[in-house]
């Protein structure tokens, strides 16, 4: 008899008797194991493994961008009449692109163009005007919320005026 009538009912063999060794586990019961230890263990794996690539692999990276292209990434457009463009794309990551710039365009054309851009106005509150453009003897500033769906929380706008025609407009988008 190859098992032990003990070892069957509960009661603990002599010592030094033989015990059988447990049957071996079919080769179906391995896989459903493996399985079951991948699938509880593989995605935290994967993110831990995605996160730490990251940090390691952080690519920051800014470079020149056409106005146009810059703007036009937050729902807007650039206006007419203006000049001296120098826009950015800063690429965050390889995945996330931030945009600031600033040109020249007409004084007269200024607000308008404000009251045209997209994002939530008034936020947290509309202190200063209706339209959520703050004006002082510089010039002026307007902070709107998600301008768009792509990654960017915040859009600030500030414009100095340079002379009695002109206008210096400075913009910058970031996540919050």
């Amino acid at each position: 008899m190859s098992h032990d009538v003990r070892h069957a009912t509960g009661e603990r063999p002599a010592w030094g008797a033989h015990v059988p060794p447990a049957p071996p586990m079919r080769r179906s019961t391995k896989r459903l194991i493996a399985l079951a230890l991948l699938s509880g263990l593989g995605p935290p794996l994967v993110w831990v493994l995605v996160i730490l690539w990251s940090i390691g692999h952080e690519t920051w990276e800014t470079r020149p961008a056409p106005c146009t292209k810059a703007l036009s990434q937050i729902g807007a457009r650039l206006p007419a009449g203006t000049d001296g463009e120098d826009c950015y794309e800063h690429v965050e990551g390889g995945y996330i692109s931030q945009w600031e710039g600033s040109f020249d365009m007409p004084r007269d054309e200024v607000r308008a163009w404000m009251g045209s851009l997209p994002g939530e106005r008034c936020f947290p509150s509309c202190r200063y005007s209706p339209d959520g453009v703050a004006e002082d003897e510089h010039g002026l500033s307007l902070n709107t919320h998600r301008p768009d769906r792509r990654g960017h929380d915040y859009l600030n706008v500030r414009v100095l005026w340079t002379d009695g025609e002109r206008a210096r407009v400075t913009f910058r988008t970031y996540p919050d």
